[in-house]
């Protein structure tokens, strides 16, 4: 028998050890020899800082990274878990297969170019497609017998579907639509008890933080201003490329075609068609992020596995297709692998060059601490690679992170620190270049900055056109409690409103409130201040001046500021940009 048979009757006979052992080991070679994207830092930085949640997200990604970090303080080891996780998920979704074709199941695997990608990045996605894949086999195991051992798995599994990331509770939501019969079993709500139980710690840390995370994900998310065709466009075209690149038409049409035999695939239809739809009609509100529909695959190979099996023509085309995915995929590793400049001006900066730009931005620090202005993803670039804590001050042209909320502002305060950012005249303009590109930088001798603070805004806000205008504010607010207005020369400083008018003009407006009166406990002050803007809706959120000019911190989300005309005062000045102020 030659060589090539006995390596055939190998592969025959062990495809599942090859299938899924490759897939961990290609993964984990990649994890390892790959520098982390921009979000992967500053999920490692959630990891410095264990809670039961976070700004952004839930906090499953910060135990996965903080698991795998223990065995390898590296790359590798932000990565393990995901890479585990990943290969699990592919098991998981294999177990759910009614009908059995080895061959198509791989093929459908192979055709997704980002699932073999995304196999390997340490983000929010790989847990929840493991918690809903585990979701799936319990509930179908659920549906054949309601006991109380199925209750408790239900409610566990759910949890940690919303642990990894808040868009579980759509699986959960289209599956009872699938079913709405369930909503007649007690067995249901044991399992909602359990999951609601096991969620707690979750919701506790939401309340102690001014439900952060919910005002970000649905207020400031999509505060994007006025609808963008491309907004649509880039949506539809992220769906063909999340499930494709070259298949995703024949899987997305074979999932839809397949027709449902039971109300287990009613689920999986229903979470697939909900989620597409559902943030197709948030792209008519504001952009939504390619992966956001990610727990959706889930169903698409499932129902795309069974449609095929029964049709040939469809089934050899997806095979011819295979080979040009996997040949798009070895390149992609290839050039994530490799830290040079394959094709000029072909360089992905977030893991190219990483440890040359900390070492520029090192040796302009010459051992001061680094903050970086509105950059999340350049502080914990910086925290990792180097070593040394690092800060983003977030201002009002920027959104508010986890940066808010972490003590490491508190480390930083009365200390002489180097402040980057990109460069401009006035501020930032020691100039720093870099492979990331030029930045401006410069030092504050003494730093102070108050982003902990969370103000709770008020719906809207009318005020008149050019007179001295008295308002009502009822504020609330969270952070620490004993922020430090008492740094000298800190406690007068007032807070203030930065006013947009959704273009690139701002203005900030002096609200008379100092930090010396403010109680985070909540107050209602009557202040008085004039607003000379034009009559018309502006957005604007509060703000609080720090010791870096021009760069007061965001303390709360876009709130709606409407000036009304006064006859008996002049139309006001035009809105400025706040650099002319």
């Amino acid at each position: 028998m030659s060589f090539a048979v006995h390596i055939k009757s190998f592969a025959s006979k062990h495809h599942r050890i090859l299938f899924y052992g490759g897939w961990f080991l290609i993964n984990f070679l990649q994890a390892g020899l790959t520098q982390l994207f921009d979000d992967e830092a500053y999920y490692w930085v959630y990891s410095r800082f264990p809670a039961w949640g976070y700004f952004d997200h839930p906090p499953m990604v910060a135990f996965f990274i903080r698991a795998g970090y223990f065995f390898f303080r590296s790359e590798l080891g932000v990565r393990l878990l995901v890479v585990i996780a990943s290969t699990l998920t592919l098991y998981i979704i294999q177990k759910l297969l009614a009908r059995k074709n080895d061959r198509l199941f791989y093929a459908i695997c192979a055709s997704m170019a980002l699932l073999q990608i995304g196999g390997f990045i340490s983000s929010p996605d790989v847990p929840l497609l493991f918690f809903t894949s585990l979701f799936f086999l319990v509930y179908r195991n659920f549906l054949r017998k309601m006991n109380l051992l199925h209750s408790f798995l239900m409610g566990l599994v759910i949890a940690g579907m919303l642990y990894s990331k808040y868009h579980g509770i759509l699986v959960i939501l289209f599956t009872l639509a699938s079913n709405p019969k369930l909503l007649k079993k007690y067995q249901t709500y044991i399992a909602a008890g359990v999951a609601w139980l096991a969620f707690t710690p979750q919701l506790i840390w939401q309340y102690r933080h001014g439900f952060v995370s919910v005002q970000y994900q649905l207020l400031e998310r999509f505060n994007a201003g006025h609808y963008q065709l491309n907004y649509t466009t880039d949506y539809l075209l992220g769906q063909l490329l999340l499930a494709g690149p070259f298949a995703s038409i024949i899987l997305i049409w074979a999932a839809f075609k397949q027709r449902t035999e039971d109300s287990f695939e009613r689920a999986l239809k229903m979470t697939m068609t909900g989620f597409y739809v559902f943030f197709l009609l948030s792209s008519f509100r504001s952009r939504v992020e390619i992966n956001w529909t990610v727990a959706a695959l889930i169903p698409v190979i499932i129902l795309s596995h069974h449609f095929l099996s029964e049709k040939q023509k469809a089934r050899q085309w997806l095979y011819r297709l295979v080979p040009a995915t996997l040949a798009v995929v070895f390149l992609l590793r290839l050039y994530l692998i490799l830290d040079v400049p394959v094709f000029p001006g072909l360089v992905l900066e977030e893991v190219h060059g990483n440890h040359r730009w900390v070492s520029a931005i090192e040796k302009k620090a010459g051992g001061l601490p680094v903050i970086f202005i509105n950059s999340y993803q350049y502080a914990s670039k910086y925290w990792f690679y180097s070593g040394h804590p690092s800060f983003s001050l977030n201002n009002p042209r920027y959104r508010r992170n986890n940066y808010n909320l972490w003590p490491n502002e508190d480390s930083l305060r009365n200390r002489k620190i180097l402040v980057l950012g990109g460069w401009d005249p006035v501020y930032l303009k020691d100039s720093i270049s870099t492979v990331k590109g030029l930045m401006g930088g410069m030092v504050v001798p003494e730093y102070a900055s108050f982003s902990g603070i969370n103000i709770r805004s008020p719906d809207k806000l009318v005020c008149v056109n050019g007179l001295v205008n008295p308002v009502e504010l009822s504020l609330s607010a969270y952070g620490p409690a004993y922020y430090p207005w008492i740094v000298a020369g800190m406690g007068t400083i007032p807070l203030q409103l930065w006013v947009s008018d959704g273009r690139s003009h701002e203005k900030i407006v002096e609200t008379g409130i100092q930090l010396d009166r403010y109680d985070l406990a909540g107050s209602r002050y009557r202040v008085s201040f004039p607003i000379d803007l034009p009559a018309g809706k502006y957005k604007t959120r509060f703000c609080i001046p720090t010791a870096v000019p021009g760069n007061p911190t965001v303390n709360s989300v876009f709130f709606n500021l409407e000036v009304i005309r006064s006859p008996a005062a002049d139309v006001g000045s035009p809105l400025v940009a706040k650099e002319d102020d």
